[in-house]
């Protein structure tokens, strides 16, 4: 019969599968709660300072356009278009005068866009705004009333103050528009003062404030056919 084997208290050199309290030098593969020092791949919602190409997707506000100033028809002068008022609106104005067929110029009987004879300015009351307004009031029918009395005139021209006697009244057409603080201008043909106000000689003797509202518009076309009007 072999004896059983005496257990002994010497120990043994071949590794144990029980697991040691004893740390160990070996490096291990567990992860660590340890910060590390290293720089990190995962994203952060830190935010950054550094400007960013990722498209916002933020409306933005628009921007507010300032209204453009001056028009195309005429001069240079205060630089401010004004819109014609609604029908029955009554404005101000300086109501001047001169002689289309008279005038000294290269073009006797010319307006902005025609050239004219005496049948028509017989027949159609012409009226001339400022330069800045031409755009604006260009064949416009005005109703202008003087001293009790009330013509209809159309915006067939306008005044520039390139025309202007630049040595005896520079910037004439500007300066009659703010005549009195008016800041519209009227300047009718002699031969519609007549008519409407009874005044002779307008162009020499008419400079004064009165009061005009737009009523509606005139046909170019069809007073030219009528009246022997051709384009300038």
């Amino acid at each position: 019969m072999t004896p059983a084997p005496v257990p002994s208290d010497k120990p043994s050199d071949k590794p144990s599968d029980k697991p040691s309290d004893k740390p160990s030098d070996k490096p291990s593969n567990k992860p660590s709660n340890k910060p590390s020092n290293k720089p990190s791949n995962k994203p952060s919602n830190k935010p950054s300072n550094k400007p960013s190409n990722k498209p916002s997707t933020k409306p933005e506000k628009p921007k507010k356009e300032k209204p453009k100033k001056g028009g195309s028809g005429g001069s240079g002068g205060s630089g401010v278009t004004v819109s014609p008022p609604a029908d029955g609106t009554v404005r101000k104005t300086t109501l001047s005068a001169y002689n289309i067929m008279t005038i000294d110029n290269t073009c006797k009987g010319c307006l902005a866009e025609w050239k004219v004879g005496r049948q028509f300015v017989d027949n159609v009351s012409v009226v001339a705004v400022h330069g800045d307004d031409w755009p604006a009031y260009k064949y416009k029918l005005l109703e202008i009333t003087y001293k009790g009395r009330t013509g209809q005139f159309a915006v067939y021209d306008y005044c520039a103050d390139r025309d202007c006697d630049k040595k005896t009244d520079p910037n004439c057409c500007t300066k009659n528009k703010n005549y009195n603080g008016n800041g519209f201008l009227t300047d009718i043909d002699a031969a519609g003062a007549k008519r409407a106000f009874g005044v002779d000689n307008a162009e020499e003797h008419l400079y004064d404030s009165a009061t005009f509202r737009v009523v509606g518009s005139v046909d170019p076309k069809a007073l030219a056919a009528k009246y022997g009007a051709t384009p300038a």
